[in-house]
């Protein structure tokens, strides 16, 4: 039996599609409305509003992340890149909750700020893991709380398949995707009033030492898909 992920909806990229045996097959689309938006403000080249791009960078990275040591939260079965619609077919883990749900389900603001703390201090580790086995540093490209899972208590991204147009400022990007829209999800989820960003930032810092999610730096288009989308 087909059960449909809530990721198969018009503003997500991708359809999720999980069965019975826990398998679970990510197709992905063809110009995603999201993606279209991203690649007019040059945060993406053209080539991510291709589902089989995609499909072939999520499988890159995930040999990367591997080859560099890092824990994955699913496990990849295989990848499919030439499919009509390109696939890939992953096994979740049990109980598999991403951080956002976990939020979002009522959790204390305690609870919240501690989630955020260990994505911060995985989305480090992250950046961290390329320079130190590959002399390069391994970039997210849609860090998203939605995109962090706990394994043994530890968060681990997934969803490998973004990568940044100009990668000069992939790492930036990264801090601010994963900055700013934290504070939209504790936010919306009454965990942090407006214009007060105290204790989000010192969550984050606390997992990420050195972490700026200034705008200074970053392109002028980059800024008006900032404000646009978070602010």
């Amino acid at each position: 039996m087909l059960a449909m992920h809530p990721s198969s909806g018009i503003r997500r990229t991708n359809v999720i599609v999980r069965l019975e045996d826990d398998n679970v097959f990510k197709q992905y689309r063809n110009f995603p409305p999201v993606v279209m938006g991203q690649v007019l403000l040059r945060l993406r080249s053209p080539r991510a509003l291709f589902g089989r791009h995609r499909c072939e960078v999520e499988e890159k990275k995930t040999r990367l992340v591997r080859e560099s040591g890092l824990p994955l939260a699913v496990e990849y079965i295989y990848f499919l890149p030439e499919g009509t619609p390109p696939v890939t077919v992953m096994k979740y883990k049990p109980c598999f909750q991403n951080v956002e749900e976990q939020i979002r389900s009522g959790v204390s603001e305690e609870r919240a700020y501690e989630l955020v703390m260990r994505c911060a201090a995985a989305l480090n580790e992250f950046h961290c893991a390329g320079r130190t086995s590959k002399g390069f540093t391994l970039t997210h490209g849609d860090p998203f709380l939605e995109n962090f899972v706990l394994v043994d208590g530890k968060a681990v991204l997934f969803d490998f398949e973004q990568e940044y147009r100009d990668g000069s400022d992939a790492v930036r990007l990264d801090r601010l995707i994963f900055f700013w829209h934290a504070a939209d999800v504790l936010r919306e989820c009454g965990h942090l009033e407006p214009g007060r960003l105290d204790k989000l930032q010192d969550a984050i810092t606390t997992g990420y030492n050195g972490f700026d999610e200034t705008l200074s730096g970053i392109g002028a288009l980059s800024r008006l898909y900032f404000r646009a989308r978070f602010m």
